[in-house]
């Protein structure tokens, strides 16, 4: 059991120390053109105390204009800038499961949503699908979990029914968004339960019963 402790520590560990902060999928970025132009308004504001008041007007505009633009953008265009920020987006992108472009897109962003969403760091859950899954939204394991969190299907519909979203078929874990719903929901409890990131993974992994057995027998990580 150690040995799965091991593995996803170690898979943790290299995703963080080798993630560059890369383009990741190709994708046109109207918003940072607009924050470069709202940093320029901006210095040539706190450089203008000799424009006249006409000059200092039309700046000031300019810079409402620009923020209101930048009020207005939409919610998957600021995943997208973290998803990529963090390296995310490349991580996505270099998946070997054959993900579309639009796809992998879209898992990337569901993936920064649904952190968020649980007040968990995106890097964690990147590396957990990556330990867990590879990326593929198809996986199943030799125990059954499915998805990209490799979740049981006797979890899955816990967390759909406490959630008040009930479903019938454990195939609705291959929804790539569903299952990142309910997979960060899931990390996010085991971490405020268990209180340290090594023994929710653990957690996570065996299943909080046999979690709570290998750290009383002295299996903890890293003991």
């Amino acid at each position: 059991m150690k040995s799965t402790v091991v593995g996803v520590a170690t898979g943790l560990a290299l995703a963080a120390a080798l993630w560059p902060v890369a383009r990741g999928l190709e994708r046109e970025e109207p918003l940072r053109r607009l924050e470069g132009r709202l940093r320029e308004a901006e210095a040539r504001l706190a450089a203008s105390e000799r424009a006249s008041e006409g000059e200092r007007s039309a700046l000031l505009a300019r810079l409402a204009r620009l923020e209101r633009g930048l009020a207005a953008r939409p919610a998957d265009e600021e995943l997208w800038i973290e998803a990529e920020r963090l390296g995310i987006a490349a991580e996505v992108g270099r998946s070997r499961t054959g993900l579309p472009p639009r796809q992998g897109f879209r898992v990337a962003l569901a993936i920064v949503r649904e952190a968020r969403r649980n007040q968990l760091d995106p890097l964690l859950v990147t590396a957990v699908i990556r330990v867990e899954s590879n990326f593929d939204s198809y996986a199943v394991s030799p125990k059954g979990a499915l998805g990209l969190m490799q979740l049981m299907p006797a979890t899955g519909r816990w967390l759909a029914e406490r959630a008040k979203s009930p479903v019938r078929e454990a195939r609705y874990l291959f929804d790539f968004e569903r299952n990142l719903e309910l997979g960060c929901a899931y990390l996010a409890e085991l971490l405020a339960r268990f209180g340290e990131v090594e023994e929710a993974l653990l957690a996570y992994n065996v299943g909080p019963g046999a979690a709570r057995a290998i750290l009383a027998a002295g299996g903890a990580p890293g003991g």
